[in-house]
């Protein structure tokens, strides 16, 4: 496959993603404007909880999907995919099973040491509500993935567009119920959402697994490529998440509510117009690096980070100069005082953007320890800079510091690329 190729088959999976996207800002517009701040607060205070350790839980296994599968591809052995999908859902169904046992009965202990002890009483029944969402996710991340690996992009994106919009379908529906403006709305509206994606992702990958061997070897060196996969992953997702944990823990909850809700969001609608083209490309360079294309893959280098900076920087810059407006339009004049901190953040989506790509491109060539390693340098730096300024600064001290961790990651990023490639 061309590079012009495939930009063209990523490209039609683009407006799905522009699709999933609007329906999750109006999610968190909904939630802005029914519920209040100290129950959206303290829903991603527990959202993110969970979010953090589906990254661990799935130990990596959907991430190394989409590296073996077009690897399998290119060598030829495709039919063995169905019968490697069929393994790892049930070690995942079984594995994930077993750990909400034990949050389940660990919640109180965790809680205290999580969440201000003023809230405990409301969050304790909410995070064991959540354990419902938490463990369909398993599941639909490795059947989604899958989908990507078989560089099935549209297939691939319909399934997570399908899974925010029923959120925003539920979540509408809930809210007309009495009574229900509470935390208990967006655990249920995930719960039912989980439910219906993953029925959905099944549906388009059961056509492949009646052809596979119901027994095979796990390719040589899944697991371990697997755990590494997960360790980058689970660091690059953290500079998203880490803020949203550190001031639940060092600010407060309308601070979480302000910057969850609200300003992190809206800036990385940002990560939007690249993220179609920054999701294929993992595949793309594994099967391309898989048929010894090394010719090719300088040059699809640097047109990838060109095609990334021409989809980002008019946008940032457009957010930067009209944070506020923005702001206020999209989730009311409540949370306008977020503005420096959304301002910056949109600002801080370019260096995202960058290490995002940086990371695909290099466990697609199958650097995955310098990939992990250069990530957990960056997640350091956010949490030091979240320790330093948050207690001074709040939101706006989140922001600096994941911008600062995300800059300092991309530039390494590319420095590796130029030096190896």
């Amino acid at each position: 496959m061309s590079f012009r190729e495939f930009l063209w088959r990523a490209g039609l999976s683009g407006p799905l993603l522009l699709g999933a996207g609007l329906s999750g800002y109006l999610v968190r517009i909904l939630y802005a404007r029914c519920l209040p701040p100290k129950e959206v607060g303290l829903f991603y205070a527990l959202f993110d909880f969970f979010m953090l350790l589906s990254l661990v839980r799935n130990l990596g296994l959907p991430q190394a999907v989409v590296k073996t599968l077009p690897e399998l591809e290119a060598q030829g052995r495709r039919e063995e995919a169905a019968g490697l999908l069929r393994q790892l859902s049930r070690l995942l169904a079984a594995e994930s099973l077993l750990l909400c046992l034990i949050l389940f009965f660990l919640a109180p202990s965790l809680l205290r040491a999580y969440l201000p002890p003023e809230s405990l009483p409301r969050a304790l029944p909410a995070f064991r509500a959540l354990l419902g969402a938490f463990f369909l996710k398993a599941p639909l991340d490795l059947f989604r993935e899958a989908l990507r690996g078989l560089q099935r992009y549209v297939a691939y994106q319909l399934v997570g567009c399908l899974s925010i919009s029923l959120v925003l379908l539920a979540s509408l529906g809930l809210c007309l119920l009495p009574g229900l403006a509470s935390v208990y709305l967006p655990v249920t509206a995930y719960t039912l959402a989980y439910l219906g994606a993953l029925s959905v992702a099944w549906w388009l990958l059961r056509p492949s697994l009646p052809r596979a061997r119901r027994n095979i070897n796990l390719p040589r060196g899944f697991l371990s490529s697997a755990l590494t996969l997960m360790l980058g992953s689970a660091g690059l997702s953290v500079l998203g998440f880490l803020d949203g944990v550190c001031l639940a823990h060092l600010g407060s909850l309308p601070e979480v509510a302000f910057y969850r809700n609200a300003a992190w969001p809206a800036a990385t609608i940002l990560l939007y117009p690249a993220s179609a083209f920054i999701t294929a490309i993992f595949p793309y360079m594994a099967k391309l690096r898989a048929e010894e294309k090394r010719g090719e893959l300088k040059g699809t280098v640097a047109r990838a980070y060109l095609t990334v900076l021409a989809l980002s920087l008019p946008f940032s810059l457009l957010f930067a100069l009209w944070a506020r407006p923005i702001l206020s339009l999209l989730f009311g004049p409540a949370y306008a005082v977020a503005a420096r901190t959304f301002g910056l953040l949109s600002l801080g989506m370019l260096p995202f953007n960058a290490s995002l790509l940086g990371f695909a491109i290099l466990n697609g060539l199958g650097h995955l320890r310098l990939s992990a390693g250069l990530v957990y340098l960056g997640l350091l730096l956010d949490l030091l800079g979240n320790a330093l300024l948050i207690p001074k600064l709040g939101g706006l001290g989140a922001a600096w510091a994941t911008v600062t961790a995300l800059f300092v990651v991309s530039f390494l990023q590319g420095y590796v690329l130029w030096q190896r490639v």
